[in-house]
């Protein structure tokens, strides 16, 4: 946030926080995922059940 006031030094103004602007500019864009997305095919998900079902023997 952004002010400025008269202090007893004089005006004292207090700027933005930089980094904190650029990181929520950066999600507004699509820089920075916070989830991940994983898809597998069909020919993967049988594989991963023909193993899971060989362990469980």
């Amino acid at each position: 946030m952004l002010s400025i006031k008269q202090g007893k030094n004089g005006i004292e103004v207090k700027m933005h926080d930089k980094t904190k602007g650029l990181e929520l500019i950066g999600r507004h864009l699509g820089m920075w995922n916070d989830k991940l997305k994983v898809d597998a095919d069909e020919e993967l998900k049988s594989l991963f059940k023909t193993i899971a079902s060989a362990e469980g023997k």
